[in-house]
């Protein structure tokens, strides 16, 4: 019997929270998917059009998401982006309640990408990611 991606992605012992979803999704898409996987995020949109990712990073492979937990669903990587209006850390003078709590799902062409979205994540030194000469540029497409 072959083990299933899920069963694969838990066997790694990721995790993928708290700035380290964005390795973990590399780690996934490298390991898991042999690099074949699309990176998405569930980001706050109006933080994205200001050049800041918050959310959440997954792989997408086969028509499912998963993340360092397993599966994810779309609505549930899309709730990343869902933020707390109140919370200090994601105030912003010009942000409306309705502007907080707007996610949109984006697609990372590489790894580069990912890194550069999220640099306080760090890919485990297991992973070879090569020589980092230049990060792309342009944001994330919205899917």
């Amino acid at each position: 019997m072959t083990q299933s991606s899920v069963d694969k992605i838990k066997a790694l012992g990721l995790w993928g929270y708290g700035g380290a979803c964005g390795a973990a999704a590399i780690e996934i898409n490298r390991r898991v998917f042999g690099g074949r996987g699309t990176y998405v995020a569930g980001l706050n949109e109006f933080w994205l059009e200001r050049g800041r990712a918050i959310g959440h990073v997954a792989v997408l492979h086969g028509g499912r998401y998963y993340d360092s937990g397993g599966r994810i669903s779309k609505s549930d990587l899309l709730d990343h982006g869902m933020l707390d209006p109140e919370d200090p850390a994601h105030r912003h003078p010009e942000m409306t309640e309705e502007d907080a709590e707007k996610p949109v799902l984006v697609a990372f062409d590489d790894d580069e990408e990912v890194l550069r979205y999220f640099p306080a994540c760090e890919v485990p030194r297991n992973i070879d990611m090569g020589p980092f000469s230049r990060l792309p540029s342009g944001a994330p497409r919205k899917r």
